[in-house]
């Protein structure tokens, strides 16, 4: 079997330490060769339709909060999906604060200023994230789907319910599954012990708004509140 790559971002607490060694690490093909973090921002390819990408990820440090920072991060997001850069069938960006969020940390305020436009712009489909310890599914017409997928073991934070675009929110262990083909996107949220807690579906071809594209193809299970 193949050794199966892991594709990373820093997050609060790897900052807090040597955050260049694991960037340096990965430069180096040192260990496995498994860890793939060459730069603090950087993208990849996944995959094959008719011709061109069917998945480009971009990856981002949103520990760099500076205007310069945001800015050149901005920059690069729009250039890695610029028309002529391939035209891929679904377009993602992983970091580690969630942009949407109605779990503890909030809205992160330098990110909806200074990022959203640009994933806006650039017709991102996904904006996947960590840091607040639990999970989320949000859908805003005009913007990404966001999935904040934080609960990997420690304390867990509770999710506020009544909220506007809140489609999945749950206090619980657990991680999420994120499959694409060139016809749609299955988001799949998991509860501690493996247990399918709630699962949705993005057609490519859907010509309406976020939350009317959105479907709900297994319904919640009975994880452990």
């Amino acid at each position: 079997m193949a050794a199966i790559p892991f594709y990373a971002v820093l997050g609060n607490h790897d900052v807090q330490g040597n955050a260049e060694a694991q960037i340096q690490y990965s430069q180096q093909q040192a260990g496995s060769g498994r860890w793939q973090m060459p730069a603090h921002f950087y993208r990849s390819d996944f995959g094959t339709d008719d011709g061109h990408p069917l998945l480009r990820i971009v990856f981002i440090d949103t520990n760099q909060l500076t205007p310069e920072s945001l800015d050149r991060q901005a920059r690069f997001i729009e250039q890695a999906f610029a028309p002529s850069g391939g035209r891929p069938t679904w377009r993602v960006v992983v970091a580690h604060h969630p942009i949407r969020n109605f779990g503890k940390h909030g809205e992160t305020p330098q990110l909806v200023s200074a990022l959203l436009p640009v994933l806006q712009k650039a017709h991102v489909d996904l904006y996947l994230t960590g840091h607040d310890h639990d999970q989320q599914l949000i859908a805003r017409d005009g913007e990404p789907y966001y999935v904040i997928s934080g609960g990997g073991g420690q304390g867990l934070y509770r999710v506020a319910r009544d909220h506007e675009g809140l489609v999945f929110g749950e206090s619980q262990h657990g991680f999420a599954k994120i499959v694409v083909d060139p016809e749609r996107m299955a988001i799949s949220f998991y509860a501690e012990g493996a247990e399918l807690a709630g699962q949705y579906a993005v057609n490519r071809i859907c010509a309406g708004l976020a939350v009317g594209c959105l479907q709900q193809t297994s319904e919640p299970g009975n994880a452990k509140k």
